[in-house]
């Protein structure tokens, strides 16, 4: 599921679209406006609807106010199935066509709201939505009459009703391992502005959901701000304030939500309280905890040197633990608020193919923002490492503080496996490997080694603003290509697209082969994964009764090659490794 970092990268890109002018001497202000796919919208099933859009209007909006008869894609919207699917819908007055109106963008924890004229909407990406920037000739060559096809769904009756875009051969990588994946797309909403950008919300799994608010007045800027209470009304209240854009609100919801589990904790009401892991508290409760999931939760619960499936209760109880975990919070999530993180991050691909992948932007968010989570090593600096050392007596005695003048060094990340399979979380990743405090009374989930790094999971939807489906399926594979790639000769050809910034070059064969390179994952040592074995086996703090009640990290390794480990050091993190 998209978490705040990425929703903060979109709007980012976004905002530079409504934020700017024409090349006109008035300096003109991009307009735009909202339009609907209907026919693309889930049916859900018999038991359970499924509802894509909510549509709320105020007493006195008349869908007159902002009515126009100038309509420049009348061949492309609204179709015969959107007005189909809308019959007797409370979203059937969006498909009048709008004029033009001025354009306001936001974004608060896991929602995305725009705005165009009289019109607010609010989105919520379920689990693989994104926002993808496609041009008006790109967005006719998509989502023409001829483009429109059914859906893939086995039941013929609802593949008819939810529609698909069939994406043409000239937007498909011959470079891929299968081209034919990129076959379809699956479009919801579609924010196209007066300046030729087209903004299209896309998921090819439809469990998008949007809620549009139109009123008599149009939207201002000011309405979105994130202290606004227009948020309030968005899904019923059921978000809170965003931790990757703000501290005081953020902090006050922390200690209340402190508070209320005490109290629950106090009166022993609540069970749940007591046995709920902290990872599954922050990932469930948007109220506290807005925009995170299980990747920005591993991590800063990694920085603040927690075990992941630590009883909330223990973070509520202690003051040491909670003011922590406060401090932590604040801090793992200022460096999103940072300038380097848009430049790097939310930055435009220069590539003139909307679907090619973004290797700089994904290259930029695993690198510099990715911990533990799906990761088989991590860099682990001194001032994360210190803390680790100091917080009990470790079970290997050579462990000393990293000093002063040191800098850093590499560790393995392990993969916690639950004990009880009924659970929704089946592991966790973390660095420690000791065993859990008597005092938890929870069971040892067992540390094992991560399989795959997060740069080798090749096509699967994971992390960053970059990795869903309609990029993927653009993955550059030299090996295993469809099509054999031939040696560029002479100069390579430069591709301009009009674009701000340096202009793409052709790639050559060495560059594909490059990319391709950058999925090889590591490989752990069979002596470290006979270590994990022996540590989860025989370690004696479980069976010793006189070992002391706190647990820290169990053993640090470095990244040190050996004889054994050739087939890895491709990779960049060994590379560094071995210059260490």
């Amino acid at each position: 599921m998209p978490e705040g970092p990425a929703l903060l990268a979109w709007a980012h890109r976004m905002k530079r679209t409504v934020s700017a002018c024409h090349k006109d001497k008035a300096k003109t202000p991009v307009t735009g406006r909202i339009l609907i796919m209907p026919r693309c919208f889930s049916v859900g099933t018999e038991a359970k609807g499924y509802v894509t859009c909510r549509a709320l209007r105020d007493g006195n909006y008349q869908s007159a106010m902002d009515a126009t008869t100038d309509v420049q894609q009348e061949h492309l919207w609204p179709s015969e199935m959107d007005h189909e699917r809308s019959a007797g819908m409370e979203w059937e007055y969006l498909l009048q066509p709008r004029r033009y109106s001025k354009l306001a963008v936001s974004v608060c924890g896991k929602t995305l709201a725009i705005s165009a004229g009289h019109h607010l909407v609010f989105v919520n990406f379920g689990l693989e939505a994104s926002v993808m920037k496609v041009t008006a000739n790109d967005f006719e060559k998509i989502a023409g009459r001829s483009q429109d096809i059914e859906g893939p769904n086995s039941d013929q009756d609802k593949a008819s009703q939810m529609r698909s875009f069939a994406i043409p051969d000239g937007y498909k990588d011959p470079m891929s391992v299968n081209p034919d994946a990129l076959s379809r797309l699956n479009i919801f909403l579609v924010l196209e502005c007066s300046n030729g950008d087209v903004w299209l919300f896309v998921d090819h799994v439809r469990l998008i959901r949007f809620e549009v608010h139109s009123r008599h007045t149009e939207w201002e800027a000011e309405d979105l701000a994130l202290a606004s209470e227009v948020w309030l009304t968005a899904w019923n209240g059921k978000y809170g304030p965003d931790w990757f854009q703000e501290t005081t609100r953020p902090s006050a919801a922390l200690h209340l939500w402190r508070t209320k589990k005490q109290n629950l904790l106090r009166s022993g009401k609540c069970s749940k309280t007591s046995t709920t892991m902290i990872l599954d508290a922050m990932c469930e409760d948007m109220t506290t905890f807005n925009g995170s999931g299980k990747h920005t939760a591993t991590d800063v619960l990694h920085e603040i040197g927690l075990l992941p499936y630590m009883p909330l209760a223990e973070v509520v109880r202690s003051d040491e633990i909670f003011a922590r975990f406060h401090d932590g919070l604040l801090a793992y999530t200022a460096k999103f608020k940072e300038k380097k993180y848009v430049e790097r991050v939310a930055c435009e691909s220069n590539d003139p193919n909307p679907f090619a992948f973004h290797h700089g932007s994904n290259d930029a968010y695993i690198g510099s923002y990715v911990a533990v989570y799906r990761r088989q090593q991590v860099k682990v600096t001194k001032a994360v490492y210190n803390p680790y050392v100091s917080q009990g007596t470790p079970y290997c005695g050579n462990m000393k503080p990293v000093p002063d003048t040191g800098g850093s060094i590499w560790v393995y990340v392990y993969y916690h496996l639950c004990p009880d399979s009924s659970k929704e979380t089946k592991g966790v990743y973390s660095i420690i490997l000791a065993a859990p405090p008597r005092s938890w009374k929870v069971a040892r989930w067992k540390p094992t080694a991560v399989e795959k790094d997060v740069h080798a999971e090749g096509r699967k939807t994971t992390l960053g603003s970059a990795q869903f489906a309609q990029y993927n399926a653009n993955i550059t594979h030299v090996t295993t290509g469809n099509q054999p790639l031939a040696a560029i000769r002479g100069r390579r050809p430069v591709i301009r697209t009009g674009k701000r910034g340096r202009p793409l070059k052709a790639k050559t064969l060495a560059e594909r082969e490059a990319l391709e390179k950058r999925g090889t994952h590591v490989v752990y040592p069979e002596a470290q994964l006979a270590r994990i074995q022996k540590v989860f086996d025989d370690r004696a703090a479980i069976a010793n009764p006189n070992a002391p009640d706190t647990y820290s990290l169990n053993v640090f390794f470095k990244r040190i090659p050996n004889s054994d480990d050739t087939s890895t050091s491709t990779t960049t993190t060994s590379k560094r490794a071995r210059r260490r």
